[in-house]
Protein backbone atom coordinates (compact mmCIF):
# COMPACT_ATOMS: atom_id res chain seq x y z
CA UNK A 1 0.00 0.00 0.00
CA UNK A 2 1.68 3.51 -0.79
CA UNK A 3 2.61 5.65 1.70
CA UNK A 4 2.07 8.75 -0.68
CA UNK A 5 -1.48 10.65 1.28
CA UNK A 6 -0.69 13.66 -1.16
CA UNK A 7 -3.88 12.32 -2.74
CA UNK A 8 -6.79 15.14 -2.31
CA UNK A 9 -4.54 17.48 -0.42
CA UNK A 10 -5.25 20.97 -2.00
CA UNK A 11 -2.07 21.75 -4.09
CA UNK A 12 -1.23 25.61 -3.09
CA UNK A 13 -1.81 28.28 -6.40
CA UNK A 14 1.08 29.16 -7.88
CA UNK A 15 2.18 32.87 -7.13
CA UNK A 16 3.37 34.77 -9.80
CA UNK A 17 4.93 38.06 -9.50
CA UNK A 18 4.82 40.51 -12.58
CA UNK A 19 7.08 43.14 -12.44
CA UNK A 20 6.94 46.51 -14.23
CA UNK A 21 8.65 46.88 -17.83
CA UNK A 22 10.70 50.15 -17.98
CA UNK A 23 10.32 50.50 -22.07
CA UNK A 24 13.65 50.74 -23.74
CA UNK A 25 14.83 54.19 -24.65
CA UNK A 26 16.40 55.50 -28.04
CA UNK A 27 19.14 56.54 -26.33
CA UNK A 28 19.88 53.39 -24.62
CA UNK A 29 19.39 51.42 -28.09
CA UNK A 30 21.95 53.49 -29.47
CA UNK A 31 24.32 53.30 -27.04
CA UNK A 32 24.03 49.51 -26.90
CA UNK A 33 24.71 49.88 -30.97
CA UNK A 34 27.72 51.48 -30.69
CA UNK A 35 28.84 49.25 -28.20
CA UNK A 36 28.28 46.48 -30.08
CA UNK A 37 30.18 47.54 -32.89
CA UNK A 38 33.11 47.36 -31.17
CA UNK A 39 34.71 50.79 -32.53
CA UNK A 40 38.11 51.49 -30.44
CA UNK A 41 38.46 54.64 -32.02
CA UNK A 42 37.08 57.98 -30.67
CA UNK A 43 34.55 58.35 -33.85
CA UNK A 44 33.09 57.12 -37.20
CA UNK A 45 35.18 57.49 -39.94
CA UNK A 46 33.45 59.48 -43.12
CA UNK A 47 34.85 60.08 -46.50
CA UNK A 48 34.53 63.89 -47.50
CA UNK A 49 32.65 62.68 -50.63
CA UNK A 50 30.08 62.33 -48.90
CA UNK A 51 29.90 66.15 -48.21
CA UNK A 52 31.84 67.39 -51.12
CA UNK A 53 32.92 66.09 -54.55
CA UNK A 54 35.13 67.10 -57.59
CA UNK A 55 38.42 69.13 -57.71
CA UNK A 56 39.51 71.32 -55.04
CA UNK A 57 39.64 74.39 -57.69
CA UNK A 58 35.88 73.25 -59.12
CA UNK A 59 34.05 71.06 -56.09
CA UNK A 60 30.65 69.65 -56.05
CA UNK A 61 28.14 68.50 -53.77
CA UNK A 62 28.03 65.13 -52.23
CA UNK A 63 25.48 63.26 -51.04
CA UNK A 64 24.75 65.38 -47.91
CA UNK A 65 22.88 68.22 -49.81
CA UNK A 66 20.25 66.10 -50.95
CA UNK A 67 19.21 65.26 -47.68
CA UNK A 68 19.36 68.81 -46.85
CA UNK A 69 17.15 69.97 -49.83
CA UNK A 70 14.79 67.71 -49.24
CA UNK A 71 14.22 68.17 -45.26
CA UNK A 72 14.96 64.13 -44.90
CA UNK A 73 16.74 64.10 -41.44
CA UNK A 74 15.49 61.23 -40.44
CA UNK A 75 17.51 59.64 -43.35
CA UNK A 76 20.74 61.46 -42.44
CA UNK A 77 19.94 60.22 -38.67
CA UNK A 78 19.47 56.30 -39.88
CA UNK A 79 22.61 56.89 -42.56
CA UNK A 80 24.71 58.13 -39.78
CA UNK A 81 24.04 55.25 -37.61
CA UNK A 82 24.56 52.55 -40.16
CA UNK A 83 28.10 54.08 -40.91
CA UNK A 84 28.19 54.02 -36.98
CA UNK A 85 27.76 50.37 -35.99
CA UNK A 86 28.72 48.58 -39.63
CA UNK A 87 32.70 48.93 -38.10
CA UNK A 88 33.82 45.70 -39.72
CA UNK A 89 34.05 43.63 -43.11
CA UNK A 90 31.53 42.72 -44.54
CA UNK A 91 30.54 46.22 -43.64
CA UNK A 92 27.12 44.81 -42.44
CA UNK A 93 24.74 45.90 -39.76
CA UNK A 94 21.94 43.08 -38.94
CA UNK A 95 19.12 44.16 -36.69
CA UNK A 96 15.44 43.60 -36.29
CA UNK A 97 13.35 46.56 -37.89
CA UNK A 98 11.91 47.11 -34.62
CA UNK A 99 15.63 48.22 -33.00
CA UNK A 100 15.99 50.31 -36.00
CA UNK A 101 12.50 52.00 -35.22
CA UNK A 102 13.56 52.05 -31.89
CA UNK A 103 16.52 54.13 -32.03
CA UNK A 104 14.93 56.89 -34.08
CA UNK A 105 12.33 57.25 -31.42
CA UNK A 106 9.42 56.18 -33.52
CA UNK A 107 7.77 53.92 -32.05
CA UNK A 108 7.50 49.53 -32.67
CA UNK A 109 4.07 49.30 -34.05
CA UNK A 110 3.66 48.32 -37.98
CA UNK A 111 3.15 52.47 -38.76
CA UNK A 112 6.91 52.52 -37.18
CA UNK A 113 8.24 49.96 -39.00
CA UNK A 114 6.54 50.45 -42.50
CA UNK A 115 8.22 54.75 -41.62
CA UNK A 116 11.29 53.10 -41.45
CA UNK A 117 11.52 50.63 -44.72
CA UNK A 118 11.03 53.68 -46.60
CA UNK A 119 13.80 55.79 -44.88
CA UNK A 120 15.97 52.68 -46.13
CA UNK A 121 14.36 52.89 -49.37
CA UNK A 122 15.33 56.76 -49.91
CA UNK A 123 19.06 55.65 -48.69
CA UNK A 124 18.62 52.49 -50.85
CA UNK A 125 17.57 55.54 -53.94
CA UNK A 126 20.60 57.67 -52.86
CA UNK A 127 23.33 54.56 -53.80
CA UNK A 128 24.52 54.81 -49.90
CA UNK A 129 23.33 51.16 -49.01
CA UNK A 130 21.80 47.57 -49.83
CA UNK A 131 19.15 45.87 -48.11
CA UNK A 132 18.34 42.24 -48.07
CA UNK A 133 16.62 40.18 -45.17
CA UNK A 134 18.83 37.89 -42.87
CA UNK A 135 16.12 35.30 -41.15
CA UNK A 136 14.18 38.11 -39.28
CA UNK A 137 16.62 40.47 -38.87
CA UNK A 138 17.12 43.49 -41.85
CA UNK A 139 20.62 43.38 -42.94
CA UNK A 140 21.94 46.80 -44.51
CA UNK A 141 25.12 46.79 -46.30
CA UNK A 142 26.88 49.75 -46.51
CA UNK A 143 28.26 51.44 -50.20
CA UNK A 144 30.97 53.97 -50.84
CA UNK A 145 29.77 57.58 -48.96
CA UNK A 146 29.94 59.31 -52.66
CA UNK A 147 26.82 57.87 -53.81
CA UNK A 148 28.63 56.01 -56.58
CA UNK A 149 27.37 52.50 -56.02
CA UNK A 150 30.38 50.96 -55.07
CA UNK A 151 31.10 48.95 -52.77
CA UNK A 152 32.48 50.16 -49.27
CA UNK A 153 35.81 49.79 -48.00
CA UNK A 154 37.18 51.61 -44.98
CA UNK A 155 38.94 54.74 -45.79
CA UNK A 156 42.38 54.58 -45.68
CA UNK A 157 45.88 57.43 -45.95
CA UNK A 158 45.87 58.76 -49.27
CA UNK A 159 42.15 59.36 -48.70
CA UNK A 160 40.27 62.52 -47.43
CA UNK A 161 38.24 61.50 -44.84
CA UNK A 162 37.34 63.08 -40.73
CA UNK A 163 35.46 61.21 -37.96
CA UNK A 164 32.37 62.58 -36.35
CA UNK A 165 32.83 61.91 -32.32
CA UNK A 166 30.91 59.17 -30.70
CA UNK A 167 29.76 61.94 -28.36
CA UNK A 168 27.11 63.21 -31.16
CA UNK A 169 24.88 60.33 -29.51
CA UNK A 170 26.00 60.51 -25.71
CA UNK A 171 22.84 60.24 -24.08
CA UNK A 172 23.54 63.53 -21.78
CA UNK A 173 24.61 65.74 -24.79
CA UNK A 174 22.47 63.88 -26.78
CA UNK A 175 23.38 66.14 -29.86
CA UNK A 176 21.68 63.77 -32.97
CA UNK A 177 18.30 64.58 -30.84
CA UNK A 178 18.52 68.48 -30.35
CA UNK A 179 20.56 69.42 -33.37
CA UNK A 180 18.03 70.47 -36.26
CA UNK A 181 19.46 69.28 -39.68
CA UNK A 182 20.86 72.23 -40.84
CA UNK A 183 23.12 72.21 -37.79
CA UNK A 184 23.69 68.28 -38.27
CA UNK A 185 24.69 69.06 -41.91
CA UNK A 186 27.16 71.93 -40.66
CA UNK A 187 28.81 69.56 -37.41
CA UNK A 188 29.63 67.20 -40.40
CA UNK A 189 31.19 69.85 -42.18
CA UNK A 190 33.08 71.40 -39.83
CA UNK A 191 34.20 68.16 -38.58
CA UNK A 192 35.28 67.56 -42.08
CA UNK A 193 37.62 70.58 -41.93
CA UNK A 194 40.60 72.04 -39.76
CA UNK A 195 40.23 74.64 -36.84
CA UNK A 196 39.94 77.46 -37.73
CA UNK A 197 38.29 77.46 -40.40
CA UNK A 198 36.73 80.45 -42.82
CA UNK A 199 32.97 79.06 -44.48
CA UNK A 200 31.14 82.28 -45.53
CA UNK A 201 27.13 81.38 -46.12
CA UNK A 202 27.06 82.85 -49.70
CA UNK A 203 30.08 80.11 -50.70
CA UNK A 204 28.29 77.20 -48.96
CA UNK A 205 25.50 76.22 -52.14
CA UNK A 206 28.62 76.07 -54.66
CA UNK A 207 30.70 74.16 -52.00
CA UNK A 208 28.64 71.66 -50.67
CA UNK A 209 24.83 72.34 -52.40
CA UNK A 210 23.65 73.80 -49.19
CA UNK A 211 21.57 77.06 -49.13
CA UNK A 212 23.18 80.75 -47.92
CA UNK A 213 20.04 80.68 -45.47
CA UNK A 214 20.70 77.19 -44.12
CA UNK A 215 24.26 77.43 -43.74
CA UNK A 216 23.05 80.80 -41.53
CA UNK A 217 20.94 78.88 -39.76
CA UNK A 218 23.19 76.14 -38.93
CA UNK A 219 26.37 77.84 -38.13
CA UNK A 220 24.31 80.36 -35.94
CA UNK A 221 23.22 77.21 -34.45
CA UNK A 222 26.32 75.20 -33.63
CA UNK A 223 27.66 78.49 -32.49
CA UNK A 224 25.21 79.13 -30.10
CA UNK A 225 25.31 75.68 -28.11
CA UNK A 226 28.69 76.11 -27.34
CA UNK A 227 30.15 73.34 -30.21
CA UNK A 228 31.47 76.16 -32.40
CA UNK A 229 33.48 79.20 -31.70
CA UNK A 230 33.40 81.84 -33.90
CA UNK A 231 36.25 84.89 -34.25
CA UNK A 232 35.86 87.90 -35.98
CA UNK A 233 38.76 89.65 -38.24
CA UNK A 234 38.07 93.32 -39.21
CA UNK A 235 40.41 94.31 -41.82
CA UNK A 236 40.18 98.32 -43.39
CA UNK A 237 38.76 98.71 -46.57
CA UNK A 238 38.15 102.27 -47.14
CA UNK A 239 35.86 101.92 -50.26
CA UNK A 240 33.36 99.23 -48.80
CA UNK A 241 30.60 100.73 -47.34
CA UNK A 242 30.99 99.95 -43.74
CA UNK A 243 34.84 101.13 -44.16
CA UNK A 244 36.21 97.74 -43.50
CA UNK A 245 35.66 93.58 -44.07
CA UNK A 246 34.53 90.99 -41.72
CA UNK A 247 35.75 87.35 -41.92
CA UNK A 248 34.58 85.08 -39.47
CA UNK A 249 36.94 81.97 -38.39
CA UNK A 250 35.46 78.60 -36.83
CA UNK A 251 36.80 76.51 -34.19
CA UNK A 252 34.64 73.22 -33.43
CA UNK A 253 34.35 72.01 -29.69
CA UNK A 254 36.99 69.17 -29.09
CA UNK A 255 35.23 65.89 -28.64
CA UNK A 256 31.92 67.39 -29.19
CA UNK A 257 31.38 67.90 -25.44
CA UNK A 258 34.10 68.50 -23.84
CA UNK A 259 34.51 72.31 -23.82
CA UNK A 260 30.33 72.30 -23.92
CA UNK A 261 29.29 74.30 -20.53
CA UNK A 262 26.72 71.84 -18.94
CA UNK A 263 24.12 74.80 -18.85
CA UNK A 264 23.97 74.65 -22.64
CA UNK A 265 22.89 70.80 -23.31
CA UNK A 266 20.06 70.59 -20.99
CA UNK A 267 17.42 71.42 -23.48
CA UNK A 268 15.25 70.13 -25.96
CA UNK A 269 15.68 70.64 -29.84
CA UNK A 270 16.34 74.23 -31.04
CA UNK A 271 14.23 74.99 -34.12
CA UNK A 272 12.09 73.14 -36.55
CA UNK A 273 10.67 69.89 -35.70
CA UNK A 274 11.45 65.83 -37.09
CA UNK A 275 9.39 64.66 -39.79
CA UNK A 276 8.88 60.86 -39.34
CA UNK A 277 8.48 60.07 -43.01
Amino acid sequence: MSNDNSAGKATAPLRVVRTSRKPVTADATIAEMIKRSGRRTGGVPIRRTFLQGGPQQAPEPGPLASFVTAHDERALDLYLLVLAIASHEPWRAELAGRVWSRALDLGEDKSALATVSKIFRRLEERSLIERSRAGRRLSVALLREDGSGAAYEAPNKPERWFRLPFAYWDPQLRWYETLSLPAKALLLVSASLRSPFYLPYDKAKAWYGISSDSAAKGLTELTRVGLLTARFEHKVAPLSPEGYTTTRYYTLASGLGAEVPERRVARRRIGGTKTPT
